[in-house]
């Protein structure tokens, strides 16, 4: 669907699959020992060569803290960034 839109998954700049759910104690999917990544950071594919990384910020504090884990993503302006003027 992001796709239809031109946006792109920055997931795509991962060399590993990382969940963002399924830790939480009282996720029916966590009970079912089932991980899912449902949060994402989308960029257009003409800037998705300026993501270097991206990462689930996984941590023990993470996990207590939510029952979602933040997404970051490292951006390279010189790699293709579009300049953006409001």
């Amino acid at each position: 669907m992001w796709e239809l839109s031109g946006l792109r998954d920055t997931a795509v700049r991962s060399p590993v699959w990382q969940a963002t759910t399924g830790h939480w104690p009282t996720c029916d999917y966590g009970r079912r020992s089932i991980a899912r990544r449902i949060d994402t950071i989308h960029t257009s594919a003409q800037d998705l060569d300026a993501v270097t990384r991206h990462a689930v910020f996984d941590t023990p504090l993470a996990r207590v803290a939510s029952d979602h884990l933040p997404v970051f993503v490292d951006i390279d302006p010189s790699q293709g960034c579009r300049e953006v003027r409001a």
